[in-house]
Parts: C-alpha cells; sequence; structure tokens
C-alpha cells in the first residue's frame, strides 16, 4: 500500500524540514497508539550528555601537564554518582573523554588558550574540522 501525503499548515503552506518530520512521528505515535488500544508504553531513556567541568587553578608547568593534573584531582565517576536526583534514576561517568579546553588563568583574552584532542596532548587542529 502506498500513501501519497501533501502536508500543509493551517494556513495552507506547505510543511517541511523538521515541522514535517515532527508532525509525521506524531501521526505514527497516534496511529500506534490506536493499534496499541490506546495503552501507552513506558521506556528508560539513556541520555548520552557531553559535559564541561572546569577544575580553576591547576599550578603546572605547561597545559599538558595542568591536563594530567586536572584529570588527577577529580573522580568523575564521584560526581556522576548522583542517581536519584532530579527524577533521574542512575547517571554515570561514561569512560569517554572527547576533548580538552585549556585557559591560562589571567589571560583575559584567551590568546593562549588551547584545545587537545583526548589524548591530552595533541592540540586541535580546528582547520582540519571546518574542511
Amino acid at each position: 500500500m502506498v500513501f501519497n501525503i501533501s502536508l500543509l499548515s493551517v494556513t495552507n503552506q506547505p510543511i517541511n524540514g523538521k515541522d514535517a518530520v515532527h508532525w509525521l512521528v506524531q501521526l505514527l505515535c497516534k496511529a500506534n497508539e490506536v493499534l496499541r488500544g490506546r495503552r501507552a508504553m513506558k521506556y528508560d531513556v539513556h541520555i548520552f550528555a557531553l559535559v564541561r567541568v572546569k577544575v580553576a587553578g591547576i599550578a603546572a608547568q605547561s597545559q599538558a601537564e595542568a591536563i594530567v593534573k586536572a584529570e588527577d584531582s577529580v573522580d568523575l565517576y564521584h560526581l556522576f554518582d548522583n542517581a536519584g536526583a532530579f527524577g533521574v534514576e542512575a547517571t554515570e561517568f561514561a569512560d569517554e573523554i572527547t576533548h580538552y579546553l585549556v585557559d591560562e588563568v589571567g589571560d583575559l583574552t584567551h590568546q593562549r588558550s588551547r584545545f587537545y584532542e583526548a589524548d591530552g596532548t595533541t592540540v586541535l587542529d580546528f582547520s582540519k574540522i571546518a574542511g
């Protein structure tokens, strides 16, 4: 069975992009409710969120050393172990660090700030990303 559907808004303008996708998802959800006798399903949703943890005032001889000291000074597992807070059943550190940003204290214009890859030593080259 094939359906050819033209989506129009209440102002008779075509719907496209995210609005059309959102509308179709809602339509499929409603159809699913009807087919299931209007019983709502329950789901456990795991949100994998990237968060920034700022560790201030690290004394070091280099930015790379500051990264090592910052990592050593923070227990990310303990920091994110707050199950039950805000209606959340579980949170935990997922053993993944994507990159670092190192700001030098006193550098108000951030001229000496650097982004590093997950290894903590390789400076991120944004020209490769922007290409």
